[in-house]
């Protein structure tokens, strides 16, 4: 069985959103039958009948590549990425590797004309997914690499693409490295992007990454004007806009940037208030690692009001979301909040946490 795009798979859960079938519900189907349908071979699961096939000869003479080639290789990483949070991380990287590798190939190679854009803008988000992969297998090297490759196919495209690789780009920097300098600097290089884009999404999202580093190292004026300059972004962006990133970033997710930044300048006060706000409005199955993260920093503000048990009872919800989706960055912000927890580790709630967690965690 197969799970691509135009597999009967696909095909059925077509149907079952045109019975009525609440979309939160289809995305929990399709995350528990491509769990399933993955162990063991997810090389060949996102692959549907004969794509295998293209994708093994078009490499070997790219000058023949079409546009319908092009569009299956965009079709798989599409479903690829689409299952994190999902799909163990493992198995999603294994199921990227034909993509990642064509796209090397074919970019490099003398493919016609017509098509070289779309291949270069399939071949940047390829690098770019699989990087992201790569950085939750806790593969950081080839993470950097492919960064280094997605930026580089990217030069001819549209600004908002290449904010989007700068922005993801940013955040496994920080989480690599714990290096705020270092990705302070890609974060600013997003935003220098930005301003050229036709996206108010992308802007918004490259300027709430720039607020959160500021943050991070103590510059309270610097992040309050990024996160200004984000909201003007976020509220000014509307569906009938058109903007290319639609979808991508939004009122939640920027909620939950401003709480961070409130965080980490030490306005508890400020922070919880709005990460509820944000932790309520990721409901989505697709916003899972995001709620994950939410639920860590809000833990962790609760901690700086003074409420350590209600942090710990916070903790326990990050803990079943990591599990869920095997996800680095919450699994170390919620390391994080445990540690600061310390003076109450002879606490039964604090106890009860450290089972919970060696419990669920283990081997993950």
């Amino acid at each position: 069985m197969t799970v691509a795009a135009g597999s009967d798979f696909e095909q059925l859960m077509s149907l079952m959103a045109g019975w009525g079938t609440p979309a939160e519900r289809i995305a929990e189907l399709r995350a528990q039958v491509v769990r399933v349908t993955t162990r063991g071979h997810a090389l060949l699961a996102y692959l549907v009948p004969g794509e295998d096939r293209a994708l093994g000869a078009a490499p070997a003479a790219p000058e023949t590549l079409t546009i319908e080639v092009v569009d299956e290789i965009r079709k798989l990483v599409d479903a690829v990425n689409a299952q994190v949070g999902s799909v163990p991380f493992g198995r999603l990287q294994v199921a990227l590797a034909p993509a990642v590798e064509a796209c090397r190939i074919l970019h490099k190679g003398g493919s016609p004309g017509p098509v070289r854009t779309s291949l270069a803008a399939v071949a940047a988000n390829a690098f770019m997914v699989a990087a992201r992969v790569a950085f939750e297998t806790r593969d950081d090297h080839t993470s950097t690499h492919l960064y280094t490759e997605a930026i580089r196919v990217a030069e001819s495209l549209p600004a908002w693409e290449r904010v989007a690789i700068r922005t993801s780009q940013a955040l496994v920097t920080l989480y690599s490295t714990n290096d705020v300098a270092a990705a302070q600097l890609v974060a600013d290089e997003a935003v220098r992007v930005a301003r050229r884009s036709d996206s108010r999404i992308m802007r918004a999202r490259a300027h709430a990454l720039q607020a959160e580093m500021a943050a991070r190292a103590g510059r309270d004026r610097h992040a309050f004007t990024a996160l200004h300059q984000a909201w003007h972004d976020v509220d000014s962006s509307s569906p009938d806009t058109g903007d290319p990133a639609a979808g991508r970033f939004g009122t939640a997710q920027l909620e939950g940037f401003e709480g961070t930044c409130n965080l980490y300048l030490g306005r508890s006060a400020e922070s919880a208030p709005q990460l509820s706000r944000a932790l309520s409005a990721l409901s989505h199955p697709r916003q899972a690692i995001q709620r994950a993260i939410v639920t860590a920093d809000l833990a962790w503000a609760r901690l700086q009001e003074g409420a350590p048990e209600a942090s710990a009872r916070l903790l326990h919800d990050c803990v079943d979301l990591v599990a869920a989706t095997r996800a680095r960055v919450p699994a170390m912000r919620g390391a994080h909040v445990r540690r600061a927890l310390t003076p109450w580790r002879r606490e039964t709630f604090v106890a009860d946490l450290d089972d919970h967690m060696r419990d669920v965690l283990a081997g993950i």
